[in-house]
């Protein structure tokens, strides 16, 4: 099964200085474990296959060899850079690393996390670090749906429970609730017939699905059981529209019920022309009689 950390995994292979068991034992220590001795064989085969002769991984001069560590994606863990070397420090961190995991496998865009971990956290991370710290140690698109619930399942971590959500969320809904679940955002400026009209529409799709099994009385129920939750939430999208409809009718009740006054002429506000200009009129209204947008 690939890995998360295939492009750490095959850095620490480039260097020829550990022994598979000692990668493997320093991936558990670092939180990322789960390697098995096929996965370093292939890993290692597959580095072999192109290696340049003579190999100069330290030399930046060496174009042979820093084309080849471009092509196999560990260019920044040889020449670590000050976004990488913060990717590193990040494995460490108790408090940013099981969000930053989660919202790595979350549909969120690197730059809505980067401000929501500054959010909850209180630090700061450049885009660059995030990207490098999925590219090196939590590459989502490693594994499949599947390979990602088997890993998640045997890593036993506190935020285990975020990560399968994370893993099988979709679109802004599942990015909300991403952030509901891990305390990262409130559930806020939701419309109710919207809740109503998902939870519907959820209902509607699951009964679908049973049209495809055996008949029986477990699904009989379960078929009950959405079609009534369907006609709920179906009865509730329609409440929501009648109330919007109500506010919309008395708004306009309320415009036409207001008397409109004649606006003043020029020659009203300025006397007839008499005794004053216009400009002075405007002169009379002070700055305290003046609406103020930020007071609302």
């Amino acid at each position: 099964m690939p890995h998360p950390s295939e492009y750490w995994l095959k850095f620490l292979l480039s260097r020829k200085e550990h022994t598979f068991d000692e990668i493997s034992t320093m991936c558990e220590m670092n939180g990322v474990g789960g390697v098995t001795s096929e996965d370093l064989m292939y890993l290692r085969s597959v580095l072999a296959d192109d290696e340049p002769v003579p190999f100069r991984a330290h030399d930046q001069r060496h174009k042979q060899s820093m084309s080849y560590l471009r092509r196999h994606g560990i260019y920044e863990a040889w020449h670590r850079n000050k976004w990488m070397k913060d990717a590193i420090e990040l494995l460490g961190d108790a408090k940013m690393r099981p969000l930053l995991e989660t919202y790595i496998l979350s549909p969120m865009r690197p730059d809505q996390a980067v401000r929501k971990l500054k959010t909850v956290t209180g630090r700061k991370i450049d885009v660059r670090t995030y990207d490098l710290f999925a590219h090196y140690f939590w590459r989502p698109d490693a594994m499949s749906v599947e390979e990602w619930g088997d890993f998640i399942h045997r890593r036993r971590v506190a935020h285990q429970e975020w990560l399968r959500l994370a893993v099988t969320s979709r679109g802004p809904e599942g990015v909300r609730l991403v952030l509901w679940k891990t305390g990262s955002g409130p559930v806020r400026h939701i419309d109710s017939a919207k809740i109503f009209t998902n939870l519907r529409n959820i209902a509607y799709l699951k009964a679908l699905e049973l049209e495809h099994l055996p008949a029986g009385k477990d699904h009989s129920i379960a078929f009950a059981n959405y079609v009534k939750s369907a006609k709920v939430a179906q009865e509730e999208v329609s409440a929501s529209a009648a109330a919007m409809t109500d506010v919309l009718d008395s708004f306009k009740a309320f415009q036409m019920s207001t008397v409109v006054d004649e606006v003043p002429s020029i020659q009203q506000l300025t006397d007839g022309g008499k005794g004053g200009t216009f400009s002075e009129a405007e002169d009379v209204t002070g700055d305290d009689d003046k609406i103020r947008m930020d007071e609302y």
